[in-house]
């Protein structure tokens, strides 16, 4: 009943640094771990009450690599955001569901640890901005106050046309089953 936060994304593309990630993913995990201390989920195969954890560095992680299809995480990444990738087991979703602490615990963990990142924003990886002054996140919003507007990075077209590319390409293969 782990629940992966993937972002390796973030690590390999993102517009953080290395030591913002890890404050990101530490502050994530501790969140979340006390948001759900103490609830478990009914597993569907061995029909078991077990815990449910965290995981911070899973194998699902939200990144597969160069030259090849790019989960949306990656795909955010790439264009500046500040995105992860959560893999949640069926039974955490469903007591998500129909446990309104657990919920509430769980988005106020998002929540806060957003709002703790903008409102003390690193400073960008360079080539993130326009400016060496600029700073990315402090564009962003937060979950108390909303995004005014959306930041883009830098990116040129011919990379915006990639992406573009890799979604239709995996819009068409239908990747793991799904489509875009």
């Amino acid at each position: 009943m782990a629940i992966d936060v993937g972002m390796l994304p973030l690590e390999e593309e993102g517009c953080l640094s290395s030591s913002a990630v890890d404050q990101l993913r530490t502050r994530l995990t501790e969140r979340l771990q006390h948001a759900l201390k103490g609830k478990a989920a009914v597993s569907a195969k061995s029909k078991r009450r077990m815990p449910i954890t965290v995981q911070p560095d899973p194998v699902l992680h939200g990144y597969w690599g160069n030259d090849t299809v790019m989960t949306m995480s990656h795909q955010s990444a790439l264009l500046g955001a500040t995105s992860l990738q959560f893999e949640l087991p069926t039974a955490v979703r469903q007591l998500l569901m129909v446990d309104q602490a657990a919920f509430e615990g769980f988005a106020d963990a998002i929540f806060d640890t957003y709002d703790a990142l903008a409102a003390h924003a690193p400073a960008p990886v360079r080539g993130w901005t326009d400016s060496d002054e600029g700073q990315y996140l402090a564009a962003m919003g937060s979950a108390k106050q909303p995004l005014h507007e959306l930041a883009v990075s830098s990116l040129g077209t011919e990379q915006l046309g990639d992406m573009l590319r890799d979604l239709q390409r995996a819009d068409q293969g239908g990747v793991h089953g799904k489509s875009i």
